[in-house]
């Protein structure tokens, strides 16, 4: 018995439009200051110290207030910056708030509002994903 593949082909064809278009929907994370930061470009070492608690300035002075997001670029940022897991970050954290002052980056629920706290306090620094920048704020750093 002889299968027609012509019947697969349209089927085949919306799984491959819904597969491209996920690929091209795919957003890059990006490091993003307030537009009011001099600070124009951070390398990866700055960025992980800052997520680190091991640096409390940008490298001009300024205080540096770190802001972590809560949901899934959380695992791929920490892996790229750091070299570290999400679980790795957190028993770091949990040993540096017992033995230092350091408290971790502060939690935000999503892109939004970190580009809306970074937007309004140049002491800021946060991680989203590409599609959701704005006028108010600048890339620093593009997560490979």
């Amino acid at each position: 018995m002889r299968y027609c593949t012509w019947h697969y082909r349209p089927f085949t064809f919306v799984i491959l439009m819904l597969l491209s278009a996920t690929c091209l929907s795919h957003a890059e994370p990006v490091v993003i200051v307030s537009r009011h930061n001099p600070i124009d470009s951070l390398h990866r070492e700055d960025i992980r110290n800052i997520y680190l608690g091991k640096i409390f300035t940008f490298p001009d002075g300024l205080p540096v207030i770190p802001l972590d997001n809560s949901h899934t670029l959380r695992a791929h940022f920490y892996q790229d910056t750091c070299h570290m897991t999400e679980s790795q970050v957190r028993a770091w954290w949990a040993a540096q708030v017992f033995t230092s002052a350091s408290q971790p980056p502060h939690d935000v629920p999503d892109d939004a509002q970190i580009v809306h706290m970074v937007e309004h306090d140049p002491r800021m620094v946060g991680y989203i994903e590409s599609t959701h920048i704005n006028a108010g704020v600048k890339i620093v750093y593009i997560v490979p």
